[in-house]
């Protein structure tokens, strides 16, 4: 199965989340975004590859909920995981989760 990798950053001054058409990464390390501005004026996030229980695509950033509880999901270690008071482990161990927001647009803890 293909991943397809796309991004999306939330634009904090207009406090409104963008889509991403191209990324342009620098021998320095340093990443821009070739429409939408300097990378450090958003918090880029990747999708997963993954989509919840209704068919919506999982992001870096997005908070599932899981049952029990509501976690956001983060990108560590070279995995998008969840790291809650009950559940921890990587994502894509999880079936049955929901997307119910995102950590900008509507902050969990």
């Amino acid at each position: 199965m293909d991943r397809q990798i796309k991004f999306r950053a939330w634009d904090e001054e207009n406090k409104e989340m963008v889509n991403i058409t191209s990324l342009i990464f620098w021998h320095d390390g340093g990443i821009k975004l070739a429409n939408n501005g300097d990378v450090d004026e958003h918090k880029v996030m990747q999708f997963t590859g993954l989509f919840d229980k209704n068919g919506k695509e999982i992001w870096e950033g997005d908070i599932v909920d899981v049952g029990e509880e509501e976690i956001q999901v983060k990108f560590e270690d070279g995995a998008f995981v969840l790291i809650g008071e009950v559940h921890s482990g990587i994502l894509s161990g999880y079936n049955n989760i929901e997307v119910v927001g995102n950590t900008y647009e509507n902050p969990l803890i």
